[in-house]
């Protein structure tokens, strides 16, 4: 479907400041701009050490000298503690492994047939090493705060492969972060040499995969043997067991807490002996994957799908992955979808199963022989984003879910820059096609950052093919509102160019973000982008190693300056900082002197991007309930679902009136104990009465969330309150709640407020995780007048006993009374059945 967007008027026609187009920056240390440890001959007394106890060098010369930014991850541990124990950066680039005498041979029997690919011979180097620069945005001013930590792969786990130091790196891996916050990685590059016949080159899929310990990062700790790395080989040498070889796989976190791992390249060579006449054959320069997998992080384990993927675009180099939820038949679902670089759309239900396989959508969903659902562009080099559900006090699953992806930018556009929306609803696939006017101009090695307002940025690129420097760079910077209920396609605006200067003389512009560049959205509200390596058409080297943050419109106020802490909304406490599903949490802030309230609370997953895609961007609008306007506090319920929001560290905004965001707090949605099979609990409600009710009433009822709370059985303590979303009631009155709880199993008492025209109740509940469980509610309309009073209270009291149904008395004073009347009728309202 081809639609076309409002045309917009170029931003230089308007007087305007950065409260509308925001402000870039660049990170300085005594008056000189920042350089991330291009232009350093040593390393830094912070960094790690290359001698290990035997004074051995385990490094390659000036290894931490590297391009940082080709892939960055924001780390939500660390072995810090205070204001630097969330929130640091880690970043790392080419990592080149360097043939000289410590090289060697790996023969065929050696790696053959699984260990890297089904290469011939495999060249490594001893010194080969990964360096990662760690950098916290608000460290201070220190050297050490602006240059950051450089750290190394080589330090492993003494008891993985004790006295060995893998001569591998993670450029072109793919990598998110775990539920507890370590980074996972998949793949990774092998190096420098492998061999298939007359075939070399050194573009070589890892197969093993490797996890960074955030959590024993320390700054002070510079000694050679740190423990940060685990590395994980092949369980069996010389056996076809996973993983995979990879080079630029995607990775995508399920709702279990597992990993999928799909696509990418085993290998990929040059004509390298063509001097000796010897060439190429094309069926051996490319190996691509051939099935995907899952990693396990309980069992750190990896174990492949059992059947071959079919659909080539799932087998190429970083397909573009999302976990799309909607709700289907009155059930809540999810899935993993596909939606580029190619035109098609791939999808995988149950992707914890091996035994799952990839779909295709199709013009006739019935028909296994109907074309695909097409993309108008092909968006090689563009990239996705998972969009956020417009509502933004969710009440209903179809609230919540996030079904939206937009796809933007990349090769097939040829003039102006073009985008689609993608919708999921109901299992279904709707595209919208856009393009946007000529002096948005087309471009690819872009980045697009969600950010706490549910916008979009996108940053970089240059204009397709010729790629010359710095002619085709795109320095406009792009600001997306994504559409409500009321508006198609949503809104763009153009904001403040990146910077087109060169302050640090390299004879690279240090806003240049072009090919292998990254950008992250910091719990400050702000974007980091770094990075950028590649040459041009002619050969040209532009390599960019100045970092710039950006500060979107909502950190200024409407007469330009910065806003500081008090200008904006400030998270001042919550009471938990680990949550389950549905699980009901407290915060107190404090609202900035221009404020209209509190309009959205969001939780934001840590982002972790390379090569124009994030695979971690996902931001989830929670229920809130004011306790009292503006008094500042409120009620919020984490998401309902691990298919919306899957299980790990999240970022907590709390976005104003205005569209302006607090800094973050984090919290962690909790993952199923390893020892517990990941399923919810069910509550089955039956609401009594319910047969006969109209649509609105059932309407009404799908509308309004029901909460329940655990106490103690003994002393009637509230341990934990859940707040969990309605269906439309079945013909017998029925609802069934899933509740993800780690409550341990025991006697508690269940308690389930008033809701809407049924009495609240009270029972003793025998409680197991993953069990299954019913209720019945009481009308409390039992004189079908319509109201909720004293007359129906007292009622049923007479019907049931005196002792029967005392959670009529809601005031638990004893007593059913016009007080217990009044409350009902304020807090449930007033609808009946009648």
């Amino acid at each position: 479907m081809w639609l076309c967007v409002q045309p917009f008027l170029p931003v230089h026609l308007f007087a305007q400041n950065e409260a509308q187009l925001g402000k870039w920056e660049r990170l300085y240390y005594n008056n000189q701009v920042v350089r991330w440890r291009d232009n350093a001959s040593q390393p830094f007394d912070w960094d790690q050490q290359i001698r290990d106890e035997n004074n051995v060098v385990w490094s390659r010369d000036y290894a931490w000298q590297d391009i940082y930014g080709i892939h960055a991850a924001l780390l939500p541990v660390s072995g810090e503690t205070g204001a630097l124990q969330r929130g640091w950066v880690i970043l790392w680039g080419y990592n080149d492994l360097r043939a000289d005498s410590s090289s060697f041979l790996v023969s065929a029997p050696e790696a053959e047939p699984c260990y890297f690919a089904a290469l011939s011979g495999y060249s490594v180097s001893r010194l080969g090493t990964t360096s990662v620069l760690l950098w916290h945005p608000e460290e201070g001013e220190t050297q050490a705060a602006k240059f950051g930590y450089v750290r190394y792969l080589f330090d492993t786990h003494p008891w993985n492969n004790p006295g060995e130091y893998p001569p591998y790196n993670l450029f072109c891996s793919g990598h998110l972060l775990l539920p507890d916050g370590r980074l996972f990685a998949a793949g990774g590059n092998g190096g420098l040499y492998g061999q298939v016949g007359n075939c070399v080159g050194s573009y070589i899929g890892l197969r093993l995969w490797t996890i960074f310990e955030a959590q024993n990062f320390r700054r002070s700790e510079t000694a050679f043997r740190q423990h940060l790395w685990w590395t994980f080989f092949p369980l069996v040498p010389r056996v076809c067991d996973a993983p995979e070889p990879r080079w630029y796989p995607s990775v995508v976190a399920l709702p279990d807490g597992k990993v999928l791992i799909v696509g990418g390249t085993q290998y990929g060579l040059d004509h390298a002996n063509r001097d000796q006449g010897l060439l190429c054959p094309d069926e051996r320069r490319i190996r691509k994957t051939e099935r995907h997998e899952i990693f396990d992080p309980c069992t750190r384990a990896v174990t492949r799908s059992t059947t071959a993927i079919e659909y080539s675009g799932l087998r190429e180099n970083y397909p573009r992955l999302h976990l799309v939820s909607f709700v289907q038949d009155g059930q809540l679902k999810a899935r993993v979808v596909y939606t580029g670089p190619r035109t098609e759309t791939y999808f995988l239900e149950n992707p914890s199963l091996p035994s799952s396989n990839w779909d295709a959508y199709r013009i006739d969903p019935t028909d296994p022989r109907s074309d695909f659902i097409r993309r108008a562009v092909h968006r090689g080099d563009g990239t996705s984003v998972l969009l956020p559900n417009p509502k933004e006090n969710p009440k209903r699953w179809q609230d919540q879910v996030l079904s939206r992806v937009l796809t933007i930018g990349g090769s097939g556009d040829t003039s102006a820059l073009s985008f689609d929306l993608n919708d999921f609803a109901n299992g279904q696939l709707t595209i919208r096609h856009a393009q946007l006017p000529d002096y948005f101009p087309a471009r690819k090695h872009l980045n697009a950052v969600l950010l706490p307002t549910g916008q979009v940025l996108v940053v970089g690129g240059n204009k397709p093919d010729p790629w010359n420097y710095p002619n085709n760079v795109v320095w406009q910077t792009l600001l997306y509102t994504p559409p409500s209920e009321n508006t198609a396609l949503g809104r763009w605006e153009v904001v403040a160019s990146a910077p087109d200067t060169d302050e640090d003389n390299d004879g690279i512009k240090d806003g240049t973000r072009v090919y292998h560049s990254t950008a992250l959205l910091l719990p400050d509200g702000r974007v980091l982008t770094a990075g950028s390596a590649t040459k041009d058409s002619a050969g040209r080297v532009v390599d960019n190693y100045v970092p710039t943050l950006y500060s979107p419109p909502y950190l200024f106020k409407s007469d330009g300056t910065r806003r500081g802490d008090t200008d904006r909304p400030r998270i001042l406490s919550f009471s938990h900082t680990e949550l389950n599903y549905g699980q009901d949490f407290a915060i107190t802030y404090q609202l900035a002197g221009d404020s209209q309230g509190i309009r959205s609370v969001v939780l934001m997953r840590s982002g972790s991007v390379t090569h124009s895609f994030n695979f971690e961007q996902r931001l989830v609008r929670l229920r809130f309930l004011l306790t009292y306007p503006d008094s500042g506090s409120l009620v919020a319920t984490a998401p309902w679902d691990p298919a919306i929001a899957p299980p790990g560290w999240y970022m907590l905004f709390l976005v104003d009136g205005n569209g302006v965001p607090s800094k973050a707090a984090w919290v962690q949605l909790k993952a199923p104990a390893c020892s517990v099979v990941a399923e919810p609990a069910t509550l089955t409600v039956e609401l009594e009465g319910v047969q006969g009710i109209s649509a609105e009433q059932a309407e009404a009822i799908e509308s309004e969330p029901m909460t329940l709370e655990f106490r103690n059985a003994a002393t009637g303590t509230t341990i934990a309150s859940y707040t969990l979303p309605m269906m439309r009631p079945d013909e017998q009155g029925r609802v069934m709640l899933r509740l993800w709880s780690d409550l341990p199993a025991g006697v508690y008492e269940l308690y389930v407020p008033p809701y809407r025209s049924w009495l609240g109740r009270r029972v003793r509940l025998s409680w197991q995780p993953g069990g299954r469980y019913s209720l019945v509610l009481r009308n409390g309309d039992v004189v079908k007048d319509n109201a909720v009073d004293v007359v129906d209270l007292v009622a049923v009291l007479e019907r049931q006993g005196a002792t029967g149904l005392s959670e009529a008395d809601v005031t638990c004073d004893g007593v059913v009374n016009e007080e217990d009347a009044a409350l009902v009728a304020t807090n449930v309202g007033t609808q009946g059945d009648g």
